[in-house]
């Protein structure tokens, strides 16, 4: 797998980061171990 981001955490700051970078056209992986969101 090659990322350019990382997130651990997929609550709402971790959420948005991902869709920003997403954005931006970087490949980002959201790591939750519970339920997305917070």
């Amino acid at each position: 797998m090659d990322l350019e981001l990382l997130v651990i955490g997929g609550g709402p700051a971790g959420l948005t980061a991902g869709i920003y970078a997403s954005r931006l056209g970087l490949r980002a992986l959201v790591l939750e171990k519970g339920l997305a969101g917070g």
